[in-house]
C-alpha cells in the first residue's frame, strides 16, 4: 500500500526522525503509486496556494511554510519554523528515489 501523508511540526518531511509519525495529521491510502501521485499533486497544489514557501528533497517529500508560522521549542529555548509536510511512503516507509537517466 502507498500512503500520502501530511505532517505538521518543526521538521521537514525528509528527515524521518524516530518520532516523525507522531506529527501525522492525515494519511490517505492507495493501492497504486499512480493514484497516490495524483492525490499528492492535488494536495501540493492546495498547499502551494496556502503557503508562501516550499522546498522538495528527494522524490515526493515536500515542505511548505510561511515565515511567520513559528512556535516555541522548549528543548531549544527558541522559536522555530513550523512546516506542513507532504509525502508519499510505501507501507509507512520512505520510497527509494527513482534514478533519472
Amino acid at each position: 500500500m502507498f500512503q500520502v501523508i501530511t505532517i505538521f511540526g518543526f521538521d521537514e518531511p525528509w528527515w524521518f526522525f524516530d518520532d516523525w509519525k507522531t506529527h501525522i495529521q492525515e494519511t490517505v491510502e492507495f493501492d497504486s503509486m499512480d493514484d497516490a501521485v495524483l492525490f499528492f499533486e492535488k494536495q501540493a497544489d492546495i498547499f502551494t496556494a496556502k503557503f508562501s514557501h516550499q522546498k522538495s528533497k528527494r522524490q515526493f517529500l515536500t515542505a511548505f511554510w510561511d515565515d511567520k508560522q513559528l512556535d516555541y521549542c522548549a528543548d531549544c529555548g527558541d522559536d522555530l519554523q513550523l512546516y506542513q509536510g507532504l509525502m508519499i511512503v510505501k507501507d509507512g516507509k520512505e520510497i527509494a528515489p527513482v534514478k533519472e537517466s
